[in-house]
C-alpha cells in the first residue's frame, strides 16, 4: 500500500512553498526521518523529512514548483504499489530514471575552475523590487558584485540561487575597496576593470 508524504506547513501563516531542490529520485529507498527535500518561505529555508520508510514511487512537484501546503509531494511504498489515487489533481508524477549502458555513459568531465575569490562587501547589493528566494538573498549578501536585472528560473519569476550565481560568474571581481564603494552606490564600469584578470579596482570607480 503506497503513501503519501505532503508538503508541511512551515507556519501558522504560510500557505504554499517552493520546492528548491529534490534529494529522492523514483527508485530510492528511503526511512522515516531522511531528508527528501528543500523548501523555502518567503522567511526561511527548510529541510523535509520523511514520514514513511519505503520506496520512492513518485514525485508529484518539481524544483521550482510553489507548492500549497498539505499538498501531497510524493508517493511511498513497495515497488508495483497504485499510488494513482494520491496523485494532486493536475499533476505530472516523475519517472524512473533511464538506466545507462556502459556504451552510452558520458565521459567523466574535467573539473571546472573554481570562480576567482572575493572579498567579502561592505553591504549587501540593493535588489529592488526582485522576488528573490532567501537562498539567492543570501548569495547575494555574501557575494561582492552588482546584481543585473534577471529572469528568474523559478515559478512565477522567482529568482533562484542559481540565477543569482550564474549572474556573479558572469560579473566583474571587485577588489575590497571598490567593493565598499559599489555597495555604496558607485557604478561599475561596463567594459570591467585594470586589475588582475579583470578586477575592479578603486581606481577604475
Amino acid at each position: 500500500m503506497s503513501t503519501a508524504i505532503v508538503m508541511p506547513k512551515a507556519g501558522n501563516t504560510v500557505e504554499e512553498c517552493l520546492l528548491s531542490k529534490w534529494r529522492i529520485q523514483v527508485g530510492d529507498q528511503i526511512t522515516v526521518g531522511q531528508v527528501i527535500a528543500d523548501i523555502e518561505t518567503d522567511k526561511s529555508a527548510i529541510e523535509v523529512e520523511s514520514t514513511a520508510e519505503g520506496t520512492v514511487l513518485a514525485l508529484f512537484a518539481k524544483e521550482g514548483d510553489l507548492v500549497p501546503v498539505l499538498t501531497n509531494i510524493c508517493a511511498v511504498g513497495a515497488p508495483g504499489d497504485d499510488y494513482a489515487d494520491l496523485a494532486p489533481q493536475g499533476a505530472a508524477p516523475a519517472e524512473a530514471p533511464a538506466e545507462k549502458t556502459p556504451e552510452a555513459a558520458a565521459p567523466a568531465a574535467a573539473p571546472a575552475a573554481a570562480p576567482a575569490t572575493t572579498a567579502p562587501a561592505a553591504a549587501a547589493p540593493a535588489v529592488d523590487n526582485a522576488p528573490l528566494s532567501p537562498r539567492a538573498r543570501k548569495f547575494v549578501a555574501e557575494h561582492p558584485f552588482v546584481l543585473p536585472a534577471l529572469s528568474g528560473s523559478g515559478a512565477q519569476g522567482r529568482i533562484m540561487e542559481q540565477d543569482v550565481r550564474a549572474a556573479w560568474e558572469r560579473s566583474p571581481r571587485l577588489s575590497p575597496v571598490a567593493a565598499s564603494m559599489v555597495a555604496a552606490g558607485q557604478p561599475v564600469p561596463a567594459e570591467g576593470g585594470t586589475g588582475l584578470a579583470g578586477m575592479v579596482l578603486s581606481s577604475d570607480l
